[in-house]
């Protein structure tokens, strides 16, 4: 993800929901604050900044998620 430009904050804030696959983007909608540990935008403004990302390395992510939701269904409260 560093390759990509994306700030700490950003990566840490990214969900499934947030990935195009289809237009090959991230939509940059939250960030992790480091200090509080807070999610969302620490400008007034909305957040909304997009980055493209290399279909090569999403070949890699597609079954991660699979994956993901795979053992989010084995535990209770479970938000994947």
């Amino acid at each position: 993800m560093p390759a990509l430009g994306l700030r700490q904050g950003e990566m840490l804030g990214l969900r499934w929901s947030d990935v195009d696959l289809y237009n090959e983007y991230l939509k940059l909608r939250r960030n992790r604050l480091r200090l509080r540990y807070k999610h969302g935008c620490p400008e007034a403004s909305p957040c909304g900044r997009k980055a493209g990302y290399c279909p090569d390395k999403v070949q890699v992510g597609r079954p991660t998620r699979g994956r993901h939701r795979a053992h989010a269904a084995r535990r209770p409260g479970s938000r994947l």
